[in-house]
């Protein structure tokens, strides 16, 4: 039925169909609700699991559905890359910085004849040893027990002290008081090499009590930059522009020369297979131990003037080397 009174219009429903499919009645609460519909499955699984079932997103089937790998994180660099500490004692130019073999100490010294032992980890001094050279300290040298440490100055002397009283248990007499370059010895610590300013290298015997060497090589004409010891040979650089390398056992001697540039430093790679040579041409190079052969070369940085060492780092797949100039 229906009443109009004025604009209203008034329906009343006494009973029929509406169109949702149900009945609906006045009265008490008789109305017959319709069944809930059942939900539909969620499909398990992966996306390429999934049945093709229609077109999903952007008209793709679902197992067709682009997957969205994650971004991977960036490795945190394995090198510093940031200044930790500036460790402040001394007074004037620093010669020589050596770390421990654990890396938990290092040494330092230069023009002020203070020898000063720091920790590494929090940067505070250690302890500060007696100044006994009479000359600038050039080279620094840490025993693998950390037990004593070698030092060798401009007045041609290397002292060996011990590390925890600070005294002085032996001095060894560098010939003709000449000017150290470089220290370095086996891995027993048993035999001692110094290159020298005047292009030599002096070999000492530590088990004996004698202070002079016990041979010298002479085979450089310039001054030897950079001196290692692996036992049996013995690698040296110089400034002729040569590397030359001794073998102790058979008395031979193999000469490498790069034409010309000055030697700086070499050092060897942990495998004991490789030489890197650093020359005052802004040149690195990496070379074959055996062959004697020139592998790589690397240029970026600035080296003609002075003695920067180059490094391997510890798991030979990083170069590292200083520059004379700011590198943008």
């Amino acid at each position: 039925m229906m009443w109009s009174v004025g604009h209203v219009v008034i329906l009343v429903a006494m009973g029929g169909c509406w169109g949702d499919g149900y009945f609906a009645w006045e009265g008490p609460d008789t109305r017959e609700h319709r069944p809930p519909r059942k939900p539909k499955p969620k499909p398990r699984g992966r996306r390429s699991d999934r049945p093709r079932v229609g077109l999903g997103y952007k008209g793709l089937a679902y197992d067709e559905r682009p997957v969205v790998e994650p971004k991977p994180k960036k490795a945190k660099p394995s090198y510093p890359v940031r200044l930790k500490y500036s460790l402040k004692g001394h007074r004037g130019s620093i010669y020589a910085v050596e770390f421990d073999w654990e890396g938990d100490y290092l040494l330092s010294a230069g023009e002020d004849r203070q020898i000063i032992l720091w920790n590494a980890k929090d940067g505070d001094m250690v302890k500060t040893y007696p100044i006994n050279h009479s000359g600038d300290i050039l080279c620094l040298l840490i025993a693998h027990d950390r037990k004593y440490f070698l030092s060798a100055a401009s007045d041609g002397k290397i002292f060996m002290w011990n590390t925890v009283k600070g005294t002085v248990t032996r001095a060894l007499m560098i010939p003709r008081f000449a000017k150290p370059n470089s220290l370095s010895w086996n891995e027993d610590e048993s035999i001692l090499a110094c290159g020298t300013e005047d292009g030599q290298i002096h070999i000492w015997d530590l088990k004996s009590r004698n202070s002079k060497p016990i041979q010298s090589l002479r085979q450089a004409s310039g001054a030897i930059s950079s001196v290692v010891v692996d036992q049996p040979v013995i690698i040296a650089g110089s400034a002729d522009g040569s590397a030359r390398m001794y073998d102790v056992r058979t008395g031979k001697l193999v000469t490498r020369n790069f034409g010309g540039p000055a030697i700086g430093s070499i050092r060897v790679s942990k495998d004991k297979r490789l030489f890197l040579v650093s020359c005052l041409d802004n040149t690195i190079r990496v070379i074959d131990r055996e062959t004697g052969d020139q592998l790589m070369s690397y240029k970026g940085h600035e080296n003609c003037k002075y003695r920067i060492p180059s490094l391997f780092s510890n798991d030979g797949s990083l170069i590292v080397s200083g520059s004379e100039v700011q590198i943008p």
